[in-house]
């Protein structure tokens, strides 16, 4: 009876585990605006004359919709990372590092449309650091995203760019990069084991070891 129940116990508890949704959507662009916009005290772009008007960037953004925060159309992400890599340099914005991310649809100009804004903290979102996609095209809400992700296209309306990377430094210089999206591709859901999955499991493995020398 006592090895049932701890037989029991323990597949309760591998139950209760849950698994966290990584959805990604790869992001990929040009840009339309050279190394002259880089400011001087950027300390992580050491040489900004290697960036050039029509370099290739990439993006992948990788988030769990189940954790969003929605208000209306515009839905911030609580477990998500974002990484913006153009001339072997690599930039990561993630939620685990207190930045802020956000998805709205519509997007930021209107029905349409859909946007990212990306922020090194919500409270200088327009003061600090941050990056914003524009896109035409529609999305139904954030769980449909990476399915429709391949439908979006760049927003040639969007003002001042489709893409801009701005960085503000405290000697007055700035980074102020800006570009095309030139495509976006999700990929498939895939359920991701959490850290405490894998205590569940090993902590149930040990139960039906004990179980079984009784």
């Amino acid at each position: 009876m006592t090895k049932l129940l701890s037989i029991l116990g323990c597949l309760a508890v591998l139950a209760c585990a849950q698994s966290a949704q990584a959805d990604s959507i790869t992001i990929s662009g040009n840009l339309s605006s050279d190394g002259t916009a880089v400011g001087s005290g950027d300390p992580v772009i050491t040489d900004p004359s290697t960036i050039n008007f029509g370099d290739p960037f990439s993006i992948v953004f990788t988030y769990d919709p189940t954790t969003a925060t929605q208000s209306g159309g515009n839905f911030t992400l609580n477990d998500a990372s974002l990484t913006l890599t153009f001339d072997s340099y690599s930039f990561t914005y993630s939620t685990a590092a207190g930045n802020f991310l956000e998805f709205s649809t519509p997007g930021a100009f209107g029905s349409g449309t859909a946007s990212f804004l990306v922020c090194s903290s919500f409270a200088n979102c327009f003061t600090s650091d941050f990056l914003d996609l524009y896109f035409a095209g529609t999305v139904t809400d954030l769980s449909s995203l990476q399915s429709q992700a391949g439908g979006l296209t760049g927003d040639a309306s969007a003002s001042p760019s489709e893409f801009e990377f701005l960085r503000n430094f405290e000697d007055g210089s700035q980074t102020d990069l800006q570009g095309i999206l030139t495509g976006a591709q999700g990929a498939v859901t895939s359920a991701v084991p959490e850290p405490s999955m894998f205590l569940f499991l090993a902590a149930g493995l040990a139960v039906l070891i004990a179980a079984r020398r009784r």
